[in-house]
């Protein structure tokens, strides 16, 4: 899940696991590599601190 942040923020997005709680702005249902092209693309995009989706991410970037 991809949560697109407001005004104000330290990024753009916010790359989440779909089971997380803590996205609150809008989110969008993004595939594994969605979320990693988000991640690799010119937009400052961070990961939950909560949820951590990059511990399964890792398996698809390899």
């Amino acid at each position: 899940m991809a949560d697109r942040t407001t005004g104000g923020q330290r990024a753009d997005y916010v790359i989440h696991r779909a089971d997380c709680a803590s996205g609150t702005h809008s989110p969008v249902l993004a595939t594994d590599q969605e979320a990693l092209q988000l991640l690799a693309g010119p937009d400052e995009t961070l990961t939950c601190a909560v949820c951590k989706p990059e511990a399964l991410l890792r398996h698809y970037g390899a």
